[in-house]
């Protein structure tokens, strides 16, 4: 009877963590689709840095994981949005508030976008 219940237990928790990985795994490729589409059919545009913050949990020695603040103009309106990105520790400079970065984000929803350059998305 206590072995099949921790059988039951077994299976049932086994199945949570499978469940976590598949949807994990699912969620990595759809947004990596997306920045390629954003990357092979977005508008190229120039965007001001208004706020960049380190996030508190670095793991990996010699990279920074950074949120982003970026403002600039789309159709004649002008747009701001974040983005977390991933530089490596040397090129942090060129990511400070104030610096202009190269951008390419989606005419239909310009808040959608993706930091060009020595970065990870």
């Amino acid at each position: 009877m206590l072995a099949n219940i921790a059988l039951g237990l077994t299976v049932i928790i086994c199945s949570f963590a499978i469940i976590i990985v598949f949807i994990g795994v699912r969620n990595s490729i759809l947004a990596g689709r997306s920045h390629e589409r954003i990357k092979n059919s977005g508008k190229e545009s120039t965007a001001r840095i208004t706020h960049a913050q380190q996030h508190d949990n670095q793991k990996v020695e010699g990279i920074l994981v950074l949120h982003l603040q970026v403002e600039f103009d789309a159709a004649g309106k002008r747009i701001a949005t974040g983005k977390d990105v991933i530089v490596k520790f040397f090129d942090a400079d060129n990511y400070k508030v104030g610096r202009e970065i190269t951008i390419r984000y989606m005419t239909d929803d310009p808040t959608k976008i993706v930091v060009m350059g020595d970065v990870r998305n």
